[in-house]
């Protein structure tokens, strides 16, 4: 029985050391294709995270690099907005500069054409006066008898002369007008030029303010890329924190992986052990229970760390799926940032199709410009024109004063030398009326002695007729002093010898005087 009892002992540690052999085959076999295929799977993982992370370096590079260039454009294209936006200021400013010169000119036309209408009705007006002068002048010399008006026809061919003088002024000063509406004309034109210049400056003022919100607009979409390019920063620090903590779980990985081995090692020192100690299991069974146990919970070990492995491998994953979904993003802002560069491209081909509206602007001010050279040069000649002509008029006014002043001197010299001519001729002419009304008192008087006086008639007849060709002597001497004051310079010598022919005229009105008081005393 005991010897029964032995073989079944045998037999049943027999069957239990197959059992644990082929369990421990099974186990083994099924350890190392698990860690194979862990291994397998982690080198894959591995090489596709590595992969993952390569293509996310090239691909930030490519975006850094993207950044830079669009930065670097982002610069140009802001220095050149810049320089075209101080070209825009200077175009502005010497439109400005050109606008005050044509203020400038338009202020000196209109204060020329104010100096100018000032001289032109102040000489008017003294012209005006002069013609009221010598109208009056001319009216007074018509109120004359006509003895005096013939003496005055000298006068006149000097006033005459005159007048002539006096329509070459007026013809100057048509001139002068009409040179005035030119230049009226040509102020209107400078004015609506000048309004078309503020009009253009107004427009290069507010495509300058276009031009500084396209600057801001795109200082805000430096901005905005900046700070992607600070986000992507992040995001590849953020790819490469992952790296080192997928570089860091692999190696723990690996270590696990390692520790496994070894534990495998372990466990085939114990089957080996195990099989040299087959004799002695019944003594060291409670041992291999206790070892069972050990590898129990080693085998939950194993699990738990397998599925520790399965964690690691699900947050692989999901790193790989942030991997690819940041890969989309940034798929997603180079379109953008292709899009937004062909908005720029689009922008900057516009903006420089209004560059070239500006240069054909600029040209066209510029011809405009010249035009007002042009103008201002014909302006000059005809203000050089204007002064000639005053300076003309100028003298002929001087002319004239001197004429007027020559006139005034000769009317009152004459005036003074008629005067006195004048008065004596009236006195001998009152005296003449009060010898004839003494003489017709004595008529009547004689009357009644007629026929006892005949031969007294006779002699006052004959003294009548003296008296009478002494008038007209005295008539025709008047109209030789007339003619004489034709000649100016001989008129003192014509009025002495009037005064000397008066003074006999008179001697011998005393005579007669005489004689009639002793006609009177003999009668």
């Amino acid at each position: 029985m005991p010897i029964v009892g032995g073989k079944k002992v045998e037999l049943l540690i027999e069957e239990l050391r197959k059992l644990m052999d082929s369990r421990f085959e099974e186990l083994r076999d099924a350890i190392m294709g698990f860690f194979s295929s862990l291994e397998g799977s982690l080198s894959s993982l591995r090489g596709e995270v590595i992969g993952a992370l390569e293509e996310s370096r090239s691909l930030t590079r490519e975006v850094l690099k993207l950044v830079d260039a669009e930065r670097r454009a982002i610069e140009t294209r802001a220095s050149e907005l810049e320089a075209m936006r101080k070209r825009v200021e200077e175009r502005a400013r010497s439109l400005e500069e050109r606008e005050a010169k044509v203020l400038e000119l338009s202020n000196k036309l209109e204060s020329l054409i104010a100096d100018y209408e000032k001289s032109f009705d102040e000489r008017s007006k003294a012209l005006t006066e002069t013609l009221a002068k010598i109208e009056e002048t001319m009216k007074a010399l018509m109120k004359l008898k006509e003895e005096d008006l013939k003496v005055m026809e000298g006068i006149r061919g000097q006033f005459s002369k005159i007048a002539g003088v006096i329509n070459e002024f007026l013809k100057a000063k048509d001139e002068a007008i009409k040179a005035r509406e030119e230049l009226e004309r040509v102020r209107r034109e400078i004015e609506m030029r000048r309004s078309a210049l503020e009009v253009q400056r107004r427009k290069l003022e507010a495509k300058a303010k276009e031009l500084e919100d396209r600057e801001k607009r795109i200082l805000e979409k430096e901005k905005k890329l900046k700070e992607l390019e600070t986000l992507i920063g992040q995001r590849v620090s953020e790819i490469t924190d992952l790296e080192s903590k997928a570089s860091k779980r692999f190696d723990a990985l690996t270590t696990i992986a390692s520790d496994v081995t070894k534990k495998l090692d372990t466990l085939m020192k114990l089957l080996n052990e195990l099989d040299r100690r087959r004799k002695e299991l019944e003594i060291r069974r409670r041992e291999l229970d206790s070892r069972f146990a050990g590898l129990n919970e080693m085998r939950k070990k194993l699990e738990e760390e397998k599925r520790k492995v399965e964690e690691r491998a699900k947050e692989l994953d999901e790193l790989e799926k942030r991997l690819k979904d940041l890969g989309l993003e940034l798929e997603s802002k180079r379109k953008d940032i292709e899009r937004r560069e062909a908005i720029l491209k689009k922008k900057e081909e516009e903006y420089l199709r209004k560059l070239s509206e500006l240069t054909e602007r600029e040209k066209r001010l510029n011809e405009k410009e010249l035009e007002l050279k042009k103008k201002e040069a014909m302006l000059t000649s005809w203000r050089s024109d204007l002064e000639r002509i005053s300076r003309e008029v100028e003298e002929k006014e001087r002319k004239l004063k001197e004429l007027e002043a020559m006139i005034a001197e000769r009317e009152e010299r004459l005036r003074r030398e008629i005067e006195p001519i004048k008065e004596k001729m009236f006195e001998e002419r009152k005296r003449l009326l009060e010898w004839e009304k003494r003489l017709l008192e004595k008529e009547r008087e004689l009357v009644g002695y007629q026929r006892a006086l005949v031969t007294k008639e006779a002699t006052l007849a004959e003294l009548r007729d003296r008296l009478e060709a002494r008038r007209i002597q005295l008539e025709e001497r008047e109209k030789a002093l007339e003619d004489k004051l034709k000649e100016l310079e001989k008129l003192k010598g014509e009025v002495a010898r009037l005064s000397a022919e008066n003074e006999q005229l008179r001697r011998k009105l005393q005579e007669k005087e005489a004689e009639l008081a002793k006609l009177r005393a003999s009668l």
